[in-house]
């Protein structure tokens, strides 16, 4: 492990999460990119679905322009916390983009992740989970880290 990993900090880690109830519809949520001046390595997405769903992972959707979603900072109360430098859209008008991977859930399924290996930058850049269409309560989160 080397040792900035040994060092790691949470003052520059976020989240944001979805959890709509059933409205037969699909649900989306991205992270994008709104300046070219940091980048985001993903940690991980967290799926929850009470009825069987199938997740796309996409990248380089058009960029999202209604719907913002909030982003938490995994520690809001460290001094040194920063101010994200990116955007979060939930159910957006964001277009479909590259799909990368595709996860099947069955009903009351659970799925985590692993993204460590994506990071995005520059402002074309996105990385967004989109459900099938669904009629049950469904929960999408994406968490990563700025530099």
């Amino acid at each position: 492990m080397s040792e900035v990993q040994e060092n790691y900090s949470y003052n520059n880690t976020f989240s944001t999460t979805i959890t709509s109830t059933p409205s037969a519809s699909t649900q989306v949520l991205t992270v994008q990119t709104p300046s070219a001046s940091k980048t985001a390595r993903f940690i991980d997405a967290h799926i929850y679905c009470a009825g069987a769903v199938t997740i796309t992972l996409e990248r380089y959707a058009g960029q999202a322009t209604t719907t913002s979603n909030p982003i938490s900072a995994f520690n809001p109360n460290d001094p040194n916390v920063v101010t994200t430098a990116f955007a979060a859209f939930a159910s957006s008008n964001v277009t479909a983009g590259t799909v990368l991977d595709t996860f099947t859930l069955a009903a009351g399924g659970d799925k985590v992740i692993d993204l460590s290996d994506y990071t995005i930058t520059g402002i074309t850049d996105s990385l967004t989970l989109r459900s099938s269409s669904i009629s049950s309560s469904i929960t999408l989160t994406l968490r990563w880290r700025e530099f």
